[in-house]
């Protein structure tokens, strides 16, 4: 199957679909230039900054 066919029966696919998910890996965000997040640890030690209003 070439890449355009493939594609197109992609885009098919997802138009039909009515929920999609998808998995990627590290790459995906960090060409984009988010940060990597690097583990736990990171999540653990940051200050999200939310106030108890955000969570009612």
């Amino acid at each position: 199957m070439s890449t355009s066919r493939f594609v197109a029966e992609l885009a098919d696919l997802i138009s039909a679909s009515h929920r999609i998910v998808a998995f990627s890996g590290a790459g995906a965000s960090t060409g984009s230039g988010i940060p990597d997040l690097a583990g736990i640890d990171q999540v653990l030690r940051a200050d999200w900054g939310f106030s108890g209003s955000v969570f009612t």
